[in-house]
């Protein structure tokens, strides 16, 4: 009989190349799908505020039209929540000081809403269980449906380098 150990060994080393490079090309994927998204997401997001700062300028027209002196505030369209999910959706992981930025920027700190409004906001989507959440660099993030797994936490007996 032939010892076949060595021809074992050389398929073996061939099976693992072959391994490796299904999961480069997964990487690859998963990488170009992301930014297709990214893409879009940014466009629709631009579109949006073009839109809302549209809006501003007609509610401001029609306000000026029917009462002169008490300009009317223009109500964001979304809740602060949501807008802030929605900002961390498409811009990905920011500080708290750019998510208030953006939140001042969209007109959402005028009127009943306030900074500590802002904040306990952002705590309650951010807690335990919450919608988003805090990286160690203190910048939050809001997983999308993508990266579910990601933030995820293991399972018993899984392993952080698990290949599908």
């Amino acid at each position: 009989m032939r010892d076949i150990r060595e021809d074992l060994r050389d398929r073996l080393a061939a099976i693992q190349v072959a391994f490796n490079s299904a999961g480069e090309e997964h990487e690859t994927q998963i990488t170009i799908l992301h930014a297709s998204y990214r893409h879009k997401v940014d466009a629709l997001e631009r579109e949006r505020q073009t839109v809302l700062q549209l809006l501003k300028i007609e509610e401001a027209r029609a306000c000026s039209a029917d009462e002169p002196t008490k300009p009317k505030a223009l109500q964001p369209a979304l809740p602060l929540a949501e807008f802030i999910i929605t900002k961390l959706s498409a811009n990905g992981p920011m500080s708290k000081e750019q998510i208030k930025a953006e939140v001042e920027r969209a007109g959402y700190l005028e009127g009943e809403i306030t900074g500590r409004t802002f904040h306990l906001t952002l705590m309650n989507i951010s807690g335990a269980g919450g919608r988003i959440s805090k990286l160690p660099d203190n910048r939050y993030i809001a997983p999308s449906r993508f990266d579910a797994t990601l933030f995820a936490p293991l399972q018993p007996g899984e392993s952080s380098h698990a290949v599908m």
